[in-house]
Formats: structure tokens, C-alpha cells, sequence
């Protein structure tokens, strides 16, 4: 059987997505999905593979054929589990930062910013805004949740908000590569993604 996901992070990314929505019947968890990603605006290429998978074009990078709906919740759940039971605290909150929705997100940035206040050694709620914008893709950012915008709010000054980031982004890439590294031997076993060997034969 071909593997579902290209990679750990698309796996990560679509499982998050998908658990973030309630069960539906049939095809309302299809609709539900496209919904939501056409919400979203301006897609990268991951997310708009996705939404053409969605609306029936195979993309060529997630592969849920033979699969039900409630099937591919299955496989979803299968792989937020392995973030909760497989992996140290640190890599799990900083997933969950980048993938997680609602109540799991913000747990991670609450959990993340009060590990790495002392690393950038600004006030807690100047880390919390910091860990929630960097560490997503530029793109993903909030526009308004600008240096100067979180000055204002936390009396910071900019130039030190941009140290703490840069310092802030490579821990934040430090557990998530962490964790990518203890979850893909997982989801190559479970054929989740592709064997990395596969991919150089490809």
C-alpha cells in the first residue's frame, strides 16, 4: 500500500486539521475541510494540494484512496496520538504550537513561553506573543501582530523583541526537528509517510 503523506510534517499538518473538526457523516467532514481551507485565503502549497485533493483532483502528495471518512479520522487520530504519548514535553508543545488548534495550541505557547523566558529574559507575556507568531511560517503570521505591536503592548523595545525572536525560532526548530526525528521511523512503520529510502528510489 502506497503511504498516505509525503512527509512527517504534511501528516502533522492534515491530522491537526482534520481532529480540529467534529465527526461528520459521509461527506460533511470532506465539505466541513473545504470550507475551512477556503476560509483561510491566500493557501501554501501544502494546503492547496490539499484542498485539490478535497475537491477531487489528485494532487500526488496525500493519498487517501480506498479510505472512508471516518477512516481517515482514524489514521489522523493515530498520528496526534503519537505526538501526545511518544514524544518528551518539549517537542510535543512546540507540535503543538505549530500544527494544533484551540485549547492544544494554547496549552503549547502557555508551556513553551514559560520555558524560554529566562533564554530571552523578556517579560512572560512579551514570550507568549512572541512563541504564538514565531512559530508560524511568515506567511501564517498575524500582519498585526507586528514588533511594534507587541512593544506597545508589553512596553519591550523592539530591538530586544527582535533578539528574543531570533532566539525564539531556533529552539521552536530545534524540538520540532526533535520530534520529526522520533515520529518518522513511526509513521514509515504504520505506512503514514514514505520511507525516506522509497523517496530516493522514487
Amino acid at each position: 500500500m502506497d503511504a498516505i503523506f509525503r512527509s512527517t510534517q504534511q501528516a502533522l499538518h492534515v491530522a491537526y486539521l482534520v481532529m480540529s473538526e467534529p465527526v461528520r457523516e459521509k461527506n460533511g467532514l470532506r465539505l466541513t475541510l473545504i470550507r475551512i481551507i477556503e476560509s483561510i485565503g491566500t493557501l501554501n502549497r501544502r494546503q492547496a494540494a490539499f484542498l485539490e485533493y478535497l475537491y477531487g483532483q489528485k494532487s500526488g502528495s496525500i493519498n487517501f484512496d480506498g479510505l472512508e471518512p471516518l477512516e481517515v479520522r482514524g489514521q489522523c487520530a493515530m498520528i496526534t496520538a503519537a505526538v501526545l504519548h511518544q514524544l518528551a514535553p518539549a517537542e510535543r508543545y512546540a507540535i503543538w504550537i505549530r500544527y494544533a488548534r484551540g485549547t492544544e495550541r494554547k496549552t503549547g505557547v502557555i508551556w513553551m513561553s514559560k520555558k524560554l523566558r529566562a533564554a530571552v529574559n523578556v517579560n512572560l507575556n512579551a514570550v507568549r506573543y512572541l512563541v504564538a507568531e514565531q512559530s508560524l511560517p511568515k506567511e501564517e503570521r498575524d500582519p498585526e501582530k507586528t514588533f511594534q505591536y507587541i512593544s506597545d503592548k508589553t512596553q519591550v523595545p523592539v530591538r530586544t523583541l527582535e533578539r528574543a525572536a531570533a532566539i525564539i525560532r531556533k529552539q521552536l526548530a530545534a524540538y520540532q526537528n526533535a520530534a520529526y526525528d522520533k515520529l518518522t521511523p513511526m509513521f514509515e512503520r504504520d505506512g503514514l509517510v514514505s520511507a525516506r529510502d522509497e523517496e530516493v528510489m522514487a
